[in-house]
């Protein structure tokens, strides 16, 4: 790779930024305007968009950006109305996720998603490291010492944009046996079946609402009540809460329910 793909060498910085997702470019767009100068931005990936490359996992974000809304898209008001966009000083480089939804739909997909995002780094002239893994990180008596696959790097403060990393596992006997959110695969591996989804947020709430079309049944289950009074204003609460609308509706075959899973063991069931 020739030396101008590759900015911020190895070396001492005022603040390193490792990540090259929506987090990790909004750090890296705003601290030079802060009067941080010696920024320096590393990711393992070898383009833009972070975890959008991968998740979410059936494609739908479930935040809401509203392509056509009563003011004008580059103006600040109309953050009210777009979730997802990168925020700028500069009206050419706001509002960009919608210029690349298709509208057949009332949030972006994951590839909509990942091209804003690019075009906010094309556009604003942001330099990343790519290819650049964090391999071991330490603090001394000046700040913080990265060592990286290509050498060490040193500064005073580190901001680790990282998203999702590392699947987490709740602490109950079997659970491993079970899929992962990570590792949950295509949504027609679930077609006719009796999907049960541990957790009811984000993620739960998103496998849910891309199974409805397919899984003959689907049970959400945690401790935690749906907060459905906080939600109830929200925009995001028709698909964040679509699987809980249904039962509610007493569409058969989806369920909510409060309770606490103590063993997860294989078996054979209809």
């Amino acid at each position: 790779m020739a030396a101008l793909d590759k900015p911020f060498p190895p070396g001492a910085y005022d603040v390193v930024v490792v990540g090259s997702g929506p987090g990790g470019l909004q750090t890296a767009y705003c601290l030079p305007r802060a009067g941080v100068d010696r920024v320096a931005v590393l990711s393992r990936d070898e383009t833009p968009a972070g975890m959008f490359r991968r998740y979410p996992v059936f494609q739908r974000l479930i935040s809401w950006t509203k392509p056509q809304a009563p003011v004008d898209p580059q103006t600040r008001e109309y953050e009210w109305y777009d979730h997802n966009s990168l925020l700028a000083d500069e009206p050419e480089h706001r509002a960009l996720v919608p210029r690349f939804m298709d509208r057949s739909y009332d949030v972006p997909a994951r590839d909509e998603m990942a091209a804003a995002l690019r075009a906010f780094v094309e556009g604003t002239g942001l330099a990343v490291r790519y290819g650049c893994s964090v391999e071991r990180a330490r603090r001394d008596e000046n700040g913080f010492v990265l060592e990286t696959s290509d050498g060490e790097y040193r500064c005073t403060a580190l901001v680790l944009a990282l998203g999702v990393t590392e699947p987490w596992l709740p602490p109950i006997p079997g659970a491993e046996t079970a899929r992962h959110y990570v590792d949950a695969g295509l949504a027609s591996d679930y077609d006719g079946k009796r999907v049960l989804i541990v957790g009811k947020r984000n993620s739960g709430f998103e496998l849910a609402q891309g199974l409805l079309p397919l899984a003959r049944e689907i049970t959400l289950v945690s401790p935690r009540p749906v907060e459905t009074a906080v939600l109830a204003l929200s925009s995001l609460r028709v698909r964040y809460l679509h699987p809980y609308d249904e039962y509610v509706r007493g569409g058969s075959g989806t369920f909510v329910v409060d309770a606490a899973l103590e063993r997860v063991e294989r078996g054979t069931y209809g």
